[in-house]
Parts: structure tokens; sequence; C-alpha cells
């Protein structure tokens, strides 16, 4: 029995879902939730960072966090799992800690 030709259309429809899938399995939901990230800043953060306002505590304090509320999810989720300067490592924040706080973050925008 001969293979059936697959139109033009077709084609174009199997790829096009193809990379719907792929796109939704690179890029997945920006979960978190904000009041308990809110509470973790509290706990962890307060130090160094001002959590609703423009002003550092100090010299050497991390930057406020309403100026880094427009990165995105990600970025915010790397930057909080890659210690630098003078921040502590939070290597023992559970994942769903860690998007809890970048939540909180981008809620200042």
């Amino acid at each position: 029995m001969p293979r059936q030709k697959r139109g033009f259309t077709g084609r174009a429809l199997g790829i096009a879902g193809l990379a719907m899938m792929l796109a939704g399995a690179a890029a997945p939901l920006q979960a978190g939730d904000a009041a308990a990230g809110l509470a973790l800043a509290e706990r962890w953060c307060n130090a160094c960072h001002v959590l609703a306002g423009p002003e550092p505590r100090h010299a050497d304090a991390g930057p406020p966090f309403a100026a880094m509320s427009g990165q995105s999810h990600a970025a915010l989720v790397a930057a909080i799992r890659r210690p630098h300067d003078f921040m502590p490592p939070f290597l023992r924040l559970t994942d769903a800690e860690v998007d809890n706080l970048a939540a909180y973050i981008r809620s200042l925008d």
C-alpha cells in the first residue's frame, strides 16, 4: 500500500503543534505565593534588602526588592539560587520557597 502524501498544511500544523508542546515544556508556569514569599523575605532578607521601599539599609546592602521587581521569574530564581557578594547561601530553601520569594519580589512591580 503506497504511503499517503501529506499536504503542506498538515505538515505545518504538525510542526506548529510540536513547537507549542516543546515551548510549554521549556517554560514552566510561574508559580509562587507572594504572601508566603513576604514571610520568607521578612525572616531571611530584611537585614540587607528593603522589602518594599527605594533605599537600601546600608552602603553594602543588597538592592531594594522593588528595584528587582521587573526581572523575570526565572532571573529572580537564578539570583536567589546563586548567592553573591554578602548574600548568604540559600541552598536549604525548597523550590517552592524560592518560587514564593520570586513571586513576592515580582508583586512589587
